[in-house]
Formats: structure tokens, C-alpha cells, sequence
């Protein structure tokens, strides 16, 4: 590592990650030809193939807009220190499960962090998200099941311990992200619909269209909102920092665990799954992220054809891993499970019919079987364990 003076700020172009990279990372240079785009909504991320002393590898920069801009949407803002909390999640649950010789969950290794011009360079895990191996595992579900039993004891430890190391704050990001996460699209339905609209459908034929899922939409709200709403009010107000009476345990959540935010990591004859963007990470409900993560699940096995039986070993795998791992929860095991269908089923409804869709196009049917989830899983989730949770 160096000291570097006169960085560049605002890593936009191509030249300006590999000038950055270069500066930064003594004896490395960036081959020329080989960046890959991946950056999404949130941030500029980039994929570069470089030389180190050490030999040749490839590396992943993160850098967030100047003054917390969305790379995809200039016109809205989320805090720009969101970065150092990105860093500190994946540097504690690092530090967790070294410390436990925990070898069945992988956070990428931190090469670089810059605080100030807001970038970090990390490992690269590879290109495989678990959403995109999904297909490959229908014929091999029993392994699925296994890389989600061993993560989901891993990610129990730190949720409960990575505290210890990271001086935990309050994240502002994260509180600015909430309203998206539970009201946005109930309370701002046309809102939500002017930017389906702009965005087209997306359905190339085979997805449901923006005129049926605006038909959904209100058909829902008009049936379902008086009596979801206070409900995802109290989900989120579950997050909340000031003491209160019903105060439970909290745990330090990685705040947006899905299907893309996993990644299959594979190293010789070993794979395990990997953790990855944890800028919204906070301190929150222990059914949380376990909650989100089903979610999504339960939505992709439906649209690949997974067969019910295979669906619930799999949706069980994760969640009943975490709960049996997880350490100083006084509460009773029924309680955690309806926590997490609770979370489940407010994820399911933000994904349907908030702006921001899940990792598959949905067919009609399968965008109404789902909305119909949802209201099940927020208003009786009692009901709903041993459909999902019990394999």
C-alpha cells in the first residue's frame, strides 16, 4: 500500500478506476481491455483483471457518486458514508468468523478502503450470485440445502457477535432506505406506477404486463392496505434506536440479503456461499434478514419450476440454521419464526409492487400467487411455519 496525494474524487471513467487502482495498490498495473461493468443502481463498480507482485488476479472497485448521488438515479440521495458501512460489516463478520475458524460463509478480503473518496477494493468472488446458480441446483437440491444450512449457522454468529468489532452507529442510509422498504409502495402506489411506466414492463412477452400489474396493485391496496399498513409500520418501526417497551434483542442485520447480494464462491475442490453489499446494514430484528432472503427464494423457486417438496427443504434450510445457531435470543422459537414469514411476506409485497422487482421475470399467475403470499404471511404468519419453515 501507499499514501496517495492528489486522488482523483469521482471515479467515473474507465481511466479513472485504472489510474486510482494503480496509484493505490503498490507494483500493480491494470491490464488495459479488461474492465467489466457492474455496477447497478446503487454504486460504480467495476471488475479489473490486473498484475501484483504477487502475480495476476482480478479485483472489484466500489465507489460511490460524490455526495451520496445513486449511479442510477442522480436525483435521489442516500447518505455517502454508506461505504464506511459496507466496510465495517464485511471487515466484523470477517473478523467473526476468523476468529471461530468459520469456513462455510465468505466475506470478500478488503484490499483497499478510502473513506474520503469514498472506494474500496475487495477480492473477487467470482460471477456466480446465487440467483444465478439456482438452475443448476434443481437437480442437486440436497446441495443447495447444504450451502444454505452451513451459511445461515455462519451468518447467526455474525449477527450476534460482529458488534464486538465494529462500533456499531446508526446508519443513515439504511434509515433513508426503510420508507422503501416497508411504505413507499403503499402509500405512493402512483408514484410506484409512473415508474413502472417509465421503465417499460420488461416482459418481452412473457412476464405480466405494467396494465395488469397496475390492475393488482389497486385491486390489493383496495382490499389489503388499512390492515397491512399499521402492520409494516410496526416492521419497521422494529428498527428504531429509542428504547421501547416491547424492546427485544436486536442483532447487527446485513440490511439487504438477497439472491444477488450471495454469491457461490468456489476454491479448488470446495464452494460455499459468500456474502457481498452490505451498505444498509444496521441494527435490527433477528428475523430480518433471514425474512428477506426467503423471500426471494420463494420467488425464484416458483418461476425455475422447483418442485413444492424441494421448495420447502430449501426455504427451511436457511432460516432453521440460523435459529438454532443464533445465541442469546430470549425469546420462543415460534415467536423468531413468525419474525421471519413476518419479514418475508413485507419483502415479498416491496419486490411485487415497489419499484424495484425481483432477479426473474414473473408471469402473471406466479406475480398473483405471490401477492396473495404475502398477505397471508403479514396478517396470520402463525399459521404459515409449517409451510415454510419445517421442511
Amino acid at each position: 500500500m501507499t499514501n496517495v496525494t492528489d486522488k482523483i474524487s469521482e471515479l467515473i471513467r474507465d481511466d479513472d478506476f485504472i489510474a486510482y487502482i494503480e496509484r493505490v495498490l503498490s507494483g500493480s498495473k491494470v491490464k488495459r481491455g479488461s474492465l467489466e461493468e457492474l455496477s447497478g443502481n446503487i454504486n460504480r463498480v467495476k471488475r479489473l483483471a490486473i498484475s501484483l507482485t504477487t502475480g495476476d488476479t482480478s479485483l472489484i472497485v466500489k465507489h460511490v457518486p460524490e455526495a451520496g448521488r445513486l449511479a442510477g438515479y442522480p436525483t435521489l440521495f442516500f447518505a455517502s458514508d454508506r461505504l464506511d458501512f459496507d466496510n465495517r460489516w464485511l471487515t466484523a463478520a470477517a473478523s467473526v468468523l476468523n476468529k471461530e475458524n468459520g469456513q462455510a460463509l465468505k466475506i470478500p478480503e478488503i484490499l483497499h478502503y478510502d473513506s474520503l473518496y469514498r472506494t474500496m477494493i475487495m477480492e473477487d468472488l467470482g460471477r456466480k450470485t446465487l440467483s444465478e446458480t439456482l438452475p443448476g441446483f434443481k437437480d442437486a437440491t440436497a446441495v443447495l440445502v447444504d450451502l444454505l444450512i452451513k451459511a445461515g449457522r455462519e451468518l447467526a454468529r455474525i449477527h450476534t457477535k460482529a458488534g464486538e468489532f465494529a462500533g456499531i452507529s446508526c446508519n443513515k442510509a439504511a434509515a433513508d432506505n426503510r420508507p422503501y422498504l416497508f411504505s413507499y409502495h403503499i402509500k405512493e402506489p402512483e408514484l410506484v406506477s409512473s415508474i413502472w411506466k417509465d421503465n417499460g414492463d420488461g416482459t418481452d412477452g412473457i412476464g405480466i404486463g405494467i396494465e395488469e400489474k397496475r390492475r393488482l396493485q389497486a385491486a390489493f391496496l383496495q382490499t389489503h392496505r388499512s390492515k397491512v399498513e399499521p402492520i409494516l409500520d410496526r416492521l419497521s418501526s422494529s428498527f428504531s434506536q429509542k428504547k421501547q417497551k416491547d424492546e427485544r434483542a436486536k442483532v447487527y442485520c446485513h440490511g439487504d440479503l438477497h439472491t444477488g447480494s450471495m454469491m457461490l464462491f468456489e476454491e479448488a475442490q470446495d464452494r460455499c456461499l459468500a456474502i457481498i453489499d452490505a451498505e444498509f446494514c444496521d441494527l435490527g430484528p433477528p428475523g430480518f434478514d433471514p425474512g428477506v432472503l426467503t423471500a426471494h427464494l420463494m420467488a425464484e423457486l416458483l418461476v425455475l419450476g422447483y418442485s413444492k417438496t424441494d421448495t420447502r427443504n430449501i426455504l427451511a434450510a436457511f432460516p432453521t440454521a440460523y435459529m438454532q445457531s443464533l445465541d442469546d435470543f430470549s425469546a420462543p422459537e415460534e415467536d423468531l419464526e413468525q419474525e421471519i414469514l413476518l419479514y418475508t411476506g413485507a419483502e415479498l409485497l416491496r419486490r411485487l409492487l415497489g419499484p424495484a422487482g425481483f432477479n426473474r421475470t414473473l408471469s402473471r399467475e406466479q406475480f398473483k400467487e405471490l401477492l396473495e403470499r404475502s398477505i397471508v404471511l403479514l396478517t396470520r404468519p402463525q399459521s404459515q411455519a409449517g409451510e415454510y419453515l419445517h421442511g
